[in-house]
C-alpha cells in the first residue's frame, strides 16, 4: 500500500519563509522610501508656499508704497519699514508696514501700524510658520559700468528710497534644514521721498 505524502517538509518550509520574508522586507523598505519622498515634498511645498505669500504681500503692499511727512522709510539689513496705502478689502487706509525678525531664530513678523484715531496701537498682521532669516539688499550702482548692479545690506542714501529691493528670505525646517528664496521687488515710488 502507497503512502500519499501530505504537507510540506521542514526544508520546503523554511525556504518559503525565507522568500516571503525578504519579499515582505523589499517592500516595506520601498514604502517606507515612498513615504519619506512623499511628506519631503509636502514639507518643500508648505515652506515654498509660505515664502510665495510673504514675498507676494510685500511685493503688493511695496508696488502701493506711499511717502509721508516725518515717516522716513527704515531700509536696513533685516528691517524695513514703509507706508503703504489699502484702497480694497475690508480695511482700507494709511498704514505702516513694518517687517522684521522678532527674536533671534524666530519666525519673520510683520506689524502694521494705522493712522487712524479707531485703528489699534499695532496689530501682527502675521508671521510665518517656520523660524526664518530675512535679508534685504539694496542696489549699489556702478557708475563705471551701469550695466552692473551690487547688491548690499544697506541703503545709505537719505531721502532717497530705492527704486528696487531684493529679499533672501530663508525658512528652516525643525530639524534645522535651510530653504532660500530670492525675489527682486519693484518700488514705484522710488526716488527723491
Amino acid at each position: 500500500m502507497k503512502r500519499f505524502r501530505r504537507g510540506f517538509t521542514l526544508i520546503e518550509m523554511l525556504i518559503a519563509l525565507g522568500i516571503l520574508s525578504t519579499v515582505t522586507l523589499a517592500a516595506a523598505a520601498a514604502l517606507r522610501t515612498g513615504v519619506d519622498a512623499w511628506r519631503r515634498t509636502e514639507l518643500t511645498t508648505r515652506m515654498t508656499q509660505e515664502a510665495r505669500r510673504v514675498l507676494e504681500e510685500l511685493g503688493r503692499e511695496l508696488r502701493a508704497s506711499a511717502t509721508v511727512p516725518g515717516k522716513p522709510w527704515e531700509l536696513e539689513a533685516d528691517r524695513l519699514a514703509f507706508d503703504t496705502v489699502r484702497i480694497d478689502g475690508e480695511d482700507p487706509g494709511y498704514f505702516r508696514m513694518t517687517y522684521f525678525i522678532g527674536k533671534k531664530d524666530g519666525p519673520l513678523e510683520k506689524i502694521r501700524e494705522g493712522y487712524r484715531k479707531d485703528d489699534e496701537k499695532a496689530k501682527a498682521a502675521f508671521h510665518t510658520e517656520s523660524d526664518a532669516e530675512i535679508l534685504f539688499l539694496y542696489p549699489d550702482y556702478n557708475p563705471e559700468n551701469p550695466e552692473t548692479t551690487l547688491w548690499k545690506a544697506e541703503w545709505n542714501s537719505e531721502g532717497i528710497i530705492p527704486p528696487v529691493i531684493r529679499v533672501r528670505l530663508t525658512l528652516f525646517e525643525s530639524d534645522g534644514t535651510p530653504h532660500n528664496y530670492l525675489r527682486t521687488l519693484w518700488v514705484p515710488v522710488g526716488g527723491k521721498a
